[in-house]
């Protein structure tokens, strides 16, 4: 079977610049419920679609040294929008 890429895995991955370092689905045909480990910079997030896992609408910050060079490269990506 080949791998399924769920939107956010995408998003993070491909937009974001984390790496995906596990994916676990109760069953893999599926795209949905997912719970994602990522990391990038020695930073890692965990994101999860499973029912009762988190409250919907959540937010995040993190601290880099250079903001300017980040936002730069999520430009560069085509993120000027999020």
């Amino acid at each position: 079977m080949s791998r399924i890429r769920w939107r956010r895995q995408k998003f993070y991955c491909d937009q974001m610049g984390f790496k995906l370092e596990f994916a676990y689905r109760n069953n893999e045909n599926l795209l949905d419920p997912c719970y994602m480990g990522l990391s990038r910079d020695g930073v890692w997030i965990i994101v999860s679609s499973f029912s009762g896992d988190g409250v919907a609408g959540g937010a995040v910050n993190f601290k880099v040294q250079d903001v300017d060079a980040v936002h730069a490269e999520f430009v560069a990506k085509g993120n000027e929008d999020r």
